[in-house]
């Protein structure tokens, strides 16, 4: 499992002992071999071997680009990026990089009062913009962020946020561990692309 969905599927020893006493992943949560993340039921689907070699090797090509790049959602914590991908398999097939599909990358392991946006690469421009930590570190955000417009593996790409609701934000559960997920659709319904954490205590 991808050490990012491990950090917001840990505690901390912080809340109670529910599944999402101080964590947004549930504490149950796996990843499966075609990389989704959700309950074990979920996620044992044996994925298309082709699809999956494919995913990686795009995953892989966006975590080079993003090598050291800043955090530029402002997050307190110091996580890099990480290849992320799910391959197409029986039971995943993403038609369209939506509120709903995200939902459906995470199965049922969010917390339950999980809010997530869905955001165009242009909007991460914007962000990149504002928050990258000096110009240099700006034009590898910009090659990082064409590279997904202009792949021609992808039929879209998105950046999809996962957060508390504004009312829990100071609640201990769901914790203080947020996703960041960049990825691009392949025309099989796979998914690619980098996988990143944000920390707000």
């Amino acid at each position: 499992m991808l050490t990012n969905i491990e950090t917001c599927m840990e505690g901390y020893g912080c809340g109670d002992d529910t599944e999402w006493g101080n964590n947004i992943i549930s504490d149950q949560a796996v990843q499966g071999p075609s990389g989704r993340i959700g309950y074990q039921e979920q996620v044992d689907a044996v994925p298309n071997q082709q699809a999956v070699q494919k995913c990686k090797a795009i995953a892989n090509e966006a975590g080079k680009l993003a090598s050291g790049l800043s955090n530029i959602w402002g997050s307190e914590g110091s996580e890099d990026f990480e290849p992320f991908y799910i391959a197409n398999h029986d039971g995943w097939n993403c038609e369209s990089i939506n509120v709903e599909q995200a939902w459906k990358i995470f199965g049922d392991t969010l917390y339950p009062k999980t809010e997530i946006e869905v955001k165009s690469i242009g909007d991460l421009k914007t962000l990149a913009t504002m928050n990258a930590w000096h110009d240099d570190d700006l034009k590898r955000w910009n090659v990082l962020l064409d590279w997904f417009l202009e792949s021609s593996d992808f039929t879209e790409s998105k950046c999809i946020e996962v957060n508390k609701s504004s009312d829990e934000i100071y609640e201990m559960a769901g914790g203080c561990v947020f996703p960041r997920l960049l990825v691009g659709r392949l025309a099989d319904g796979s998914l690619a692309g980098l996988f990143i954490v944000v920390v707000w205590t």
